[in-house]
């Protein structure tokens, strides 16, 4: 325990079809459960606020099917999902790399789903956030955060169109607009001065607080 958070590593968080995913959680003091670079700060910053955290691979989805990475999303009751320049509809994301990437037969989206939406678009269904945007999942609290000039995911077709179907399905959610921000800033130290992460932090922490 440092800080007044116990961390537990390897945490076996869910398993499905003979898939494990592992994690390592962060507690609060008086609650007793190798992080990517991303989450090193943030996962003992949160638990420290008094929110638990189960923080698992971030490359989980480049592992296995985009169909079985569905299957580890939290249980709804009583879970909050925070995104941060996520990518919620695939196909979206297939059409602006097609533009991005010049039609280059090295869309990302494409190699991940292993096929072209025009081959089968139900793998893309699947695979987005936004088509779990629906009632029986609503006990879920989303906090969204997106920064103005992001260059890779247009907040505009991902965060937006999330966040309006979330809350047509009547979901708690909460916006975060990082202003001035590109993409990959989560590895900015939080305690500096003018980070787009300080900005964030505060925010985040509330929300958490908000949904315990």
């Amino acid at each position: 325990m440092t800080d007044g958070v116990t961390v537990e590593n390897g945490i076996a968080y869910a398993n499905h079809d003979g898939i494990e995913l592992v994690g390592d959680l962060y507690l609060p003091q008086n609650i007793c459960r190798n992080l990517p670079k991303d989450r090193r700060r943030w996962s003992p910053c949160m638990a420290a606020a008094g929110s638990p955290v189960c923080a698992a691979p971030s490359n989980i989805g480049a592992r296995i099917s985009p169909r079985a990475a569905s299957r580890f999303l939290p249980s709804p009751i009583g879970s909050r999902l925070v995104g941060v320049y996520g990518v919620y509809d695939l196909y979206a994301m297939w059409c602006s790399l097609q533009v991005q990437d010049g039609r280059n037969n090295d869309n990302k989206v494409e190699k991940f789903i292993g096929a072209p939406p025009m081959a089968n678009r139900q793998l893309y269904f699947d695979a987005s956030p936004i088509s779990y945007a629906t009632y029986v999942n609503n006990p879920v609290g989303v906090l969204l955060a997106t920064g103005t000039e992001d260059d890779l995911v247009d907040r505009k077709t991902q965060t937006e169109p999330f966040q309006l179907a979330l809350k047509q399905a009547g979901f708690f959610v909460r916006p975060c607009i990082v202003p001035g921000a590109p993409h990959y800033w989560m590895n900015d130290p939080i305690e500096e001065r003018g980070s787009l992460s300080g900005f964030l932090a505060p925010r985040l922490t509330r929300f958490l607080a908000e949904r315990l």
